[in-house]
């Protein structure tokens, strides 16, 4: 189609790429616009901190409204090549049966998430061991859940973040270091 390839073809790393509104917990929520490569670069450097390998398989439970979903989804599997496993909302055992029968590398989430999934009674039965990186983000994770992600899940890594919408949404990842 001319036409995509001519609208492909204008657009500049400041061309803008998404708009999307804060949570509006301090006051009334605001729209923050970013721009093509303000977005490729924070994911890219963000993808590279958190440890993300070609072709891993992903699965994203996190909200595809939510930049944890569509831009550290979305965006950074594009970006890399990963395979993504899209699932609609959170549910242990779906998830459990997701992850051993496609054997997920990347498991993504809030600490509800992973939080859930220990208080599952199928978690102990599962195979899990095609698991290799876990990224926690979007709430305040106990130290003693991060431990459990390496002896109760096997996570070879564990990378925390914290952002904001007016960030890109990215604003800190931890290191392996």
């Amino acid at each position: 189609d001319p036409g995509v390839a001519n609208r492909l073809s204008s657009l500049q790393g400041s061309t803008i790429s998404d708009v999307m509104f804060t949570s509006g917990t301090t006051g009334v929520p605001k729209g923050v616009i970013t721009t093509h490569s303000q977005n490729l670069r924070a994911y890219y450097d963000w993808s590279r901190f958190a440890g993300f390998k070609t072709a891993e398989r992903y699965a994203i439970v996190n909200p595809f409204f939510h930049a944890f979903g569509y831009k550290a989804g979305w965006l950074t599997s594009l970006m890399h090549g990963l395979t993504i496993y899209p699932h609609r909302f959170l549910s242990a055992e779906p998830l459990l049966d997701h992850i051993e029968r496609e054997r997920i590398e990347v498991l993504p989430g809030p600490p509800a998430l992973y939080a859930t999934m220990l208080a599952s009674p199928q978690m102990g039965r599962r195979d899990l061991s095609s698991l290799r990186l876990a990224i926690t983000g979007a709430a305040s994770i106990p130290p003693v859940l991060i431990r459990r992600l390496f002896s109760d899940f096997g996570f070879e890594r564990v990378s925390t973040c914290y952002g904001m919408t007016e960030c890109s949404a990215v604003a800190t990842v931890s290191r392996s270091d």
